[in-house]
């Protein structure tokens, strides 16, 4: 099993309580099993008997988990949480006990590229006049397109404003992240391969993800897949690059509205270390952020970290947001670092939000 592999993770983790406060899911279902400590007794349990691994609680425990990595970064000794659970997953998957409804995102995801919409990942706001296939710059949309079309745009619009010369990629493949952490690693490695050489045949000396989860794979899962990109080629996220940018072009932002809050992505803050509240910050002069949510640490997540996190639970996603905005006062606006994070708060009501993109495009 693969969980074999997460074994010290295991032993550690069933008898502390020290990150519980960090587990979003369990944070809105007030149950144990839905902590790291719970699931981790679950999984001890699974080592000793594998057929636990085909109770159907167990396995929705497992796919209940957000994946913000919140309890994995914030661990004083280092416990992969998050990979446990993937882990998981993995050999749910490999027995064919995953549930009805993954198998069903999982067949929108092979068949069209979109398990949202059903369409086609390349139609749409994937085609757009601003691009150049003579650029070095490639936009990666990704999972944007699925979740916020209108931030992809705004990302197309800002890009153009800037001067900035950007290609898109034509069908564009998907980078896997939906399939592999759903636990299909295999068709996630095969949509992984197809999209390095998509990549790769572009020609881009640089590629922009726009949605955090392609920037995870791109760094993370492509290289585990044996999948590595010449060194002349930079991966960058696009809030750096437009920071970037606008200080060599020496343009100062006009100054947002001071009650404004930033919501960090799950794969920013926990899996890579980018800083996006700071570099927005320093990019516009005498502007901060206001602090809206508790303290660095505890996770405000409403699964980005699953991808599709509301397809496949939608009321627990709606209880996660609904704890998000209950934190954000009235009359304030929120910048999500995340399109999915941004779209499903739309959903609930909470219209004040924004994308880096959409922000950023208000400001120069």
């Amino acid at each position: 099993m693969q969980i074999e592999q997460f074994k010290d993770t295991v032993k550690s983790c069933r008898f502390c309580f020290m990150c519980r406060h960090l587990s979003a899911v369990g944070n809105v279902t007030f149950s144990e099993t839905d902590t790291p400590r719970g699931r981790a007794l679950l999984l001890d349990r699974a080592l000793k008997d594998p057929n636990l691994l085909a109770d159907a609680s167990v396995i929705e425990t497992i796919y209940k988990h957000e994946c913000s990595a919140s309890c994995r970064m914030h661990c004083v000794s280092h416990f992969d949480e998050t990979g446990l659970i993937l882990a998981a997953r993995r050999d749910t998957v490999s027995e064919k006990n995953e549930p009805e409804i993954v198998r069903q995102v999982k067949e929108k995801l092979l068949s069209s590229g979109n398990p949202y919409s059903g369409k086609s990942a390349g139609t749409g706001i994937i085609i757009t006049d601003k691009a150049s296939e003579k650029a070095d710059l490639l936009l990666y949309t990704g999972t944007d397109a699925w979740h916020a079309p209108q931030a992809a745009a705004a990302a197309f619009t800002l890009l153009d404003k800037l001067q900035v010369p950007f290609k898109i990629l034509k069908n564009e493949a998907s980078t896997g992240k939906a399939l592999s952490v759903l636990g299909y690693s295999s068709d996630a490695r095969a949509q992984a391969e197809k999209c390095f050489k998509q990549i790769a045949a572009s020609g881009c000396r640089k590629i922009i993800p726009l949605a955090p989860g392609d920037y995870d794979a791109l760094k993370n899962d492509f290289p585990a897949f044996n999948l590595k990109f010449s060194e002349d080629i930079e991966l960058i996220s696009f809030t750096e690059y437009i920071s970037k940018i606008i200080r060599q072009k020496k343009i100062i932002p006009r100054t947002p509205q001071k009650n404004t809050g930033f919501l960090p992505s799950d794969f920013f803050r926990n899996y890579s270390d980018i800083p996006g509240a700071k570099i927005i910050q320093e990019t516009i002069p005498g502007f901060s952020f206001a602090r809206y949510f508790s303290n660095s640490e505890e996770s405000f997540s409403c699964g980005e970290g699953a991808i599709i996190y509301d397809l496949l639970y939608p009321d627990l996603a709606q209880k996660m947001v609904q704890r998000i905005i209950s934190a954000v006062p009235a009359n304030s606006q929120l910048i999500a670092e995340s399109a999915y994070t941004a779209s499903i708060i739309r959903k609930n009501g909470f219209n004040s939000v924004k994308t880096p993109a959409e922000f950023m495009l208000e400001l120069v």
